[in-house]
């Protein structure tokens, strides 16, 4: 079995919020990724669902969001795309022990 049968393949982005997006403005200079979850929970209560859940926002999102719009960057020469994450990205949580 091939790797790419192995692996269902990822949904593409749609493209309509990319077109509505620079039909509304122009042009798009500046993508920012901000969006992300996290869930308060000590790691053995961390459920399939939940991690799922919390990488589809703050990975598979900021990858459909940026495939979406890079092309457009590409044509244009310019443009920007920044990611955000948030605190919670590098401070433990006071629920865990230690």
């Amino acid at each position: 079995m091939s790797a790419s049968a192995a692996m269902p393949a990822m949904p593409r982005p749609a493209a309509t919020p990319r077109g509505q997006a620079i039909a509304a403005f122009g042009r798009i200079d500046v993508l920012v990724n901000n969006a992300g979850i996290t869930q308060p929970l000590r790691l053995m209560e961390v459920a399939p669902e939940t991690w799922a859940r919390v990488i589809d926002v703050n990975l598979t999102g900021v990858l459909y969001l940026s495939q979406a719009f890079i092309s457009h960057v590409r044509e244009r020469r310019q443009g920007s795309i920044a990611c955000m994450s948030s605190v919670s990205a590098s401070a433990a949580a006071a629920s865990l022990p230690g």
